[in-house]
């Protein structure tokens, strides 16, 4: 189905996403918790992992009932246990290429949220649901409509960039080369570039609807399609960028971290585009990509502010980055994640950090040892 969680791969050296690592609008009741227990959903994770693990998958995907039994385990209970793609996108795109930052499961230490990242479940975030119109009800998100597939963090030692898909070494551009070297059509990709006060953090996510993801739906499935794509589809190709300033809402949640920075962060939605000049985007359909870039640095002080502060305490920081974009009519109801991102405790170190000239030369030593 298009939300099964698809197999992980434990790749040789040379893996996808395994890297240097150790280890608005206001709104209210937003986030449901860490400590909210859904039966059905745990027990589904629950389940799949059993089945990875115990069933005819001869990869090994760690499973999450293993690692909620250590000193992190609410970070990870929540969260999906693996990528939520087609196995042969594992197979054939995610094996080559490289990101700074590794998903939680692909990390040389499973046990302990260091230094990681992971998609949290949907379900955990309550959005406007088909009656908010009406009497302001909500209702746990549907499955995200993107699929988180990796994450870097580089530093602006050589500057920051607003389009970071133009990059040489691009994630966008490593896909577009492994799609070749494989012979399939390299899938649409939705890219979160974040320009903070030092450098540049992106995230990267992929529709999990078939082996080859395009950017929605097809035609004819679009009648029968849910609101949120539907919204989807407007966002991406009908609204100007104006109008889409106006859509995409951020909701953060700080999981674990200092109590200065869990009232700083809040977790209420805001429209991101509605006060600052801080969004801009590029690609379309027939580039195969869209990146949102959101640039801190031109907005308010209290969100540079923020940013620093997050940098400071990166280490101490678990934080949820979700986007959803909002509905504004019957028609555009329930709304549904968008997608989302799960920072486990960053560390801004030497030994984990790049700037772009010195990710540039690691990719390329990475590559020649293949």
């Amino acid at each position: 189905s298009n939300t099964t969680v698809g197999l992980q791969q434990n790749f040789e050296q040379g893996s996808p996403i395994k890297s240097e690592a150790v280890g608005g609008e206001v709104e209210e009741d937003t986030f449901i918790g860490m400590t909210n227990s859904n039966t059905t959903t745990s027990e589904q994770i629950e389940s799949q992992s059993h089945q990875y693990m115990h069933g005819n998958n001869s990869h090994g995907l760690t499973s999450s009932k293993c690692l909620v039994q250590n000193n992190n385990c609410d970070e990870f209970a929540t969260v999906y246990p693996s990528y939520r793609v087609h196995p042969q996108f594992c197979k054939e795109i995610l094996s080559n290429i490289y990101t700074t930052i590794p998903c939680f499961f692909e990390a040389n230490n499973t046990t302990r949220a260091i230094h990681v990242c992971s998609e949290p479940l949907a379900s955990n975030y309550n959005v406007r649901s088909q009656n908010y119109i009406q009497n302001g009800s909500k209702v746990p998100s549907k499955d995200s409509l993107f699929a988180f597939l990796g994450m870097d963090s580089l530093l602006n030692n050589t500057g920051v960039t607003e389009h970071a898909s133009s990059d040489k070494f691009s994630f966008r551009n490593q896909m577009k080369q492994a799609s070749r070297t494989n012979n399939v059509a390299c899938p649409f990709l939705l890219v979160i570039n974040w320009i903070v006060p030092w450098g540049n953090l992106q995230t990267y996510f992929y529709r999990p609807i078939e082996r080859q993801s395009t950017s929605f739906v097809s035609n004819s499935s679009m009648n029968s399609a849910s609101a949120g794509e539907k919204l989807w589809k407007q966002f991406l190709t009908q609204m100007t960028n104006e109008e889409r300033n106006l859509r995409l809402k951020l909701i953060p949640q700080v999981v674990d971290g200092p109590w200065m920075l869990k009232k700083m962060i809040g977790s209420k939605p805001a429209l991101l585009g509605s006060t600052t000049n801080i969004l801009s985007y590029h690609g379309s359909v027939e580039e195969g990509y869209l990146e949102i870039s959101i640039n801190v640095t031109k907005g308010s002080q209290m969100a540079n502010t923020i940013a620093n502060a997050c940098k400071g305490a990166s280490d101490s920081l678990t934080v949820d980055l979700v986007f959803v974009l909002e509905g504004k009519s019957r028609e555009e109801l329930p709304e549904q994640i968008l997608c989302s991102t799960r920072l486990h405790h960053i560390s801004m170190s030497k030994k984990h950090q790049f700037d772009r000239f010195q990710w540039e030369k690691e990719i390329e030593r990475r590559t020649s040892q293949r």
